[in-house]
């Protein structure tokens, strides 16, 4: 199936990436929209595996006190990072408060992105986890953005474009984070 806005909000990417990712293939929506706090053992076993092990790998080097957040849109790409992040901490017993789902939210509170997250999780029952970081639009320079990626793919700009705000928002409201997972981009 080819990608397209409406089906997912995050641009397609190289088989030959190495993300902190599940497949798309691996994690089905009716994994994500059944209501609950993190997936049965049966269901675990249908998720990528060595993207769950690269994620538990990942959280063994961040330090036990340090929060983590997840770049969220709600698309299945951060969805699948965020839901396996939460059941790999929940697992091991680790400290679930330290974890957020980032969004950002460019309407003040009607962004699309904002409202796929919010049903994202709300369905999971995992709403809790959700914070909007706030952007004003004029503040996004695609220039500048070019230059930090250096490349001219419009797909490529508009998505990093995004992340920059987003992380600008978080650097503001959280200066001393430093832990970020991605489902998106390389």
């Amino acid at each position: 199936a080819r990608w397209t806005p409406a089906r997912n909000r995050e641009r397609p990417r190289a088989p030959e990436q190495r993300l902190v990712v599940l497949s798309e293939a691996a994690c089905t929506f009716a994994h994500i929209t059944r209501g609950r706090h993190g997936l049965t053992q049966s269901e675990m076993r249908t998720l990528d595996v060595p993207r769950r092990v690269e994620i538990a790998l990942w959280l063994d080097h961040v330090p036990a006190h340090e929060p983590i957040g997840v770049c969220f849109s709600g698309g299945i790409d951060s969805g699948s990072v965020f839901l396996t992040t939460y059941h790999v901490m929940k697992s091991r017993g680790m400290a679930l408060g330290r974890l957020k789902a980032f969004v950002l939210d460019l309407d003040r509170g009607d962004a699309p992105d904002l409202q796929q997250s919010r049903a994202f999780l709300d369905s999971v029952e995992l709403g809790l986890f959700l914070e909007a970081v706030q952007a004003d639009p004029a503040t996004i320079d695609v220039q500048e953005t070019i230059g930090i990626i250096e490349d001219y793919q419009s797909l490529d700009v508009q998505s990093a474009s995004m992340t920059i705000a987003l992380l600008r928002g978080i650097r503001q409201q959280y200066p001393e984070w430093r832990y970020l997972l991605d489902g998106d981009g390389g």
